[in-house]
C-alpha cells in the first residue's frame, strides 16, 4: 500500500467513527512507512479524538477506555509515543 492508500484508509475509518480502527491501521502503517508519514495518519485522526471514549463494541474489554489508552499499550514505540506525547521541554 502506498502512503495515500494509507491515508485514505484512515480518514475513511475516522469518518465512520471507527478510530480504534483506524489507530489500528496507523499502526499496521509503522512497519512500511517512515516516521514522519506515520506522524501525519496519527494527525488524520486528530487529538480530539485521541481523548475520546471508545465504543464498548469496537475494543473487547476495552468500554471506559479511550482511544489514547489503548493506543498507549501498542506494541509498536512510535505509536506508544503518538498516544502519549512527551511532556513538553523546559
Amino acid at each position: 500500500k502506498d502512503v495515500t492508500g494509507w491515508q485514505m484508509q484512515v480518514a475513511t475509518l475516522v469518518n465512520r467513527g471507527a478510530v480504534v480502527d483506524a489507530a489500528l491501521a496507523v499502526e499496521r502503517a509503522t512497519t512500511a512507512l517512515p516516521p514522519d508519514v506515520v506522524h501525519g495518519l496519527v494527525g488524520i485522526i486528530g487529538p480530539d479524538r485521541l481523548t475520546g471514549p471508545l465504543l464498548a463494541s469496537s475494543v473487547p474489554g476495552k468500554a471506559g477506555k479511550t482511544v489514547r489508552d489503548v493506543l498507549s499499550h501498542s506494541t509498536h514505540e512510535g505509536v506508544r509515543r503518538l498516544a502519549n506525547p512527551a511532556v513538553e521541554e523546559k
